[in-house]
């Protein structure tokens, strides 16, 4: 597929009846295990690629690794790629139209985009984040790429419990889909019955990050959540398991060791080499 391909394969996968599951990826070989595992998308996490790099989240890593990473991995699988670049590495919509002509360039069919401001420092107000999704659709029209655009709201993360947050994220979502996004992600937002509202409110794809709480898939797809994200999930699992290995190596225990199988080796050649 071309990239436009990618983009527009991408935009039909929101609209399917069957979840769209991203267990988000960092690099080149996670993104190619994802490929590899039988998902159609491949999707970075921005927490993720700043651990395994050596950053804390939150724009710390800089724009230009960021851009680096997402052309490797681009060039690497041959389904489409959505990036997680948090709120865009700029603050103004030019500079944010800017940077939204790199990311295209990198080779990504979609991107998230928060209203969170770098830092947990609150909220974008609706306005201001509808001119940097307007600005965002301008640079993929010019480009000629039909990038899909994922607008996060970060209400629930934010403000966890707020009384308020469910119908203000229905208002920011509107607003937001009506500027050029085409899914929305209210990340945390953590019961169904809010879930259903959203999704019915809105009429546009949803995104649910995998929590717990609202951990039944079919449910999830029964309400008309479109997508599914995992964030940092598998990266903090994969660390997890090596801590337990460490631990248990430095107790001369070598049991848990060898009680995980390791990747086959037909596996390892794929990633290596397709």
């Amino acid at each position: 597929m071309t990239q436009k391909e990618k983009a527009l394969r991408l935009r039909q996968l929101h609209l399917e009846k069957s979840l769209l599951i991203l267990p988000n990826a960092w690099d080149v070989t996670s993104a190619k295990l994802v490929e590899l595992s039988g998902f159609p998308a491949v999707a970075t996490a921005s927490a993720a690629m700043s651990l395994a790099n050596g950053y804390e989240d939150g724009e710390k890593i800089p724009f230009d690794a960021v851009l680096k990473l997402l052309s490797a991995i681009a060039k690497q699988i041959s389904v489409p790629l959505t990036a997680d670049v948090e709120h865009g590495f700029a603050a103004e919509p030019e500079a944010l139209k800017q940077n939204t002509q790199a990311l295209i360039q990198a080779g990504v069919a979609g991107i998230n985009l928060e209203d969170g401001k770098p830092g947990h420092q609150g909220l974008e107000t609706t306005t201001n984040q509808c001119r940097r999704i307007e600005a965002v659709r301008q640079a993929a029209e010019q480009s000629g790429i039909p990038l899909v655009i994922n607008a996060r709201l970060d209400l629930f993360l934010q403000r966890p419990g707020n009384e308020h947050n469910l119908p203000e994220a229905i208002e920011r979502a509107k607003a937001y889909i009506n500027a050029g996004a085409d899914c929305v992600y209210p990340i945390m937002i953590n019961q169904y019955e809010h879930i259903r509202l959203l999704v019915m409110e809105t009429g546009a794809p949803v995104n649910v990050n995998l929590q717990k709480a609202v951990s039944d898939l079919r449910r999830l797809e029964a309400i008309g959540v479109s997508r599914v994200s995992l964030g940092p999930g598998f990266l903090n699992y994969a660390l997890a398991k090596m801590h337990h290995l460490a631990r248990d190596l430095r107790e001369y225990n070598t049991t848990s060791y060898f009680d995980q199988a390791p990747l086959p080796r037909d596996v390892l050649h794929q990633l290596l080499y397709q």
